[in-house]
């Protein structure tokens, strides 16, 4: 399996065995082109892209393909790279635990 992002704003996933065919995993809202993405290590159910000239860090849950299972925006400039041992850590999501009464 490999991935890709692009102009045509979506992230993609294509098997190596069948590349005629791909699984559109995300398409951004507006017309925003994606650059650039990163698997989780901890968990490769996890992909984390972002919007060229934007704030928006994307993750994506490939068994819930088409929806940002998060997305995070509180950066103050443009995201220009997704690299480093945090981001595994910071792109890895757990379900919330709920206390019932």
């Amino acid at each position: 399996m490999f991935a890709t992002v692009g102009a045509d704003r979506s992230l993609r996933m294509f098997d190596l065995r069948f590349l005629e065919h791909s699984t559109i995993l995300y398409e951004t809202p507006d017309n925003s082109s994606l650059l650039r993405l990163v698997w989780n290590k901890l968990d490769s159910n996890f992909i984390a892209t972002f919007v060229v000239d934007s704030n928006r860090t994307i993750v994506v849950d490939i068994r819930m393909p088409s929806i940002a299972c998060i997305e995070l925006s509180g950066h103050s400039g443009d995201v220009i790279v997704l690299r480093g041992p945090l981001i595994h850590h910071i792109i890895y999501v757990q379900p919330l635990k709920i206390n019932k009464h």
